[in-house]
C-alpha cells in the first residue's frame, strides 16, 4: 500500500514540476517575443527614415524603399514568431 502511495505522490509532485517549468519558460518565451519586436520596430524605424529620406529622389524609389521596408519588417516580425512558437513547445 505504501509503495502506491509513494507512486502516487511522486507522480504529482512530478507532473506539477512540468507544470512549474513549462509556465517559466513560457514567461521566457514571452520576454524574449517582446524583445525581438521591439528590434524590429526599432529596425523598421531606423529603415523608414532611409526611405523617407529617398522619397526626395523621386516617386519611384519612395515606393520601391518603403516597400522593402515594409518586407524587411514583416519578415523580422515573422521571424519572431517563429521563435517564439518553437520555445513555447
Amino acid at each position: 500500500m505504501t509503495k502506491y502511495v509513494d507512486e502516487a505522490i511522486n507522480e504529482t509532485v512530478i507532473g506539477l514540476n512540468v507544470k512549474i517549468i513549462k509556465f517559466n519558460r513560457a514567461n521566457s518565451c514571452d520576454s524574449d517575443y517582446d524583445s525581438a519586436k521591439d528590434l524590429c520596430n526599432r529596425d523598421v524605424n531606423l529603415y523608414g527614415t532611409y526611405a523617407l529620406i529617398s522619397c526626395f529622389s523621386g516617386p519611384w524609389t519612395c515606393a520601391l524603399s518603403t516597400t522593402l521596408v515594409m518586407i524587411e519588417n514583416t519578415n523580422c516580425m515573422s521571424d519572431a514568431l517563429e521563435d517564439f512558437n518553437d520555445c513555447s513547445k
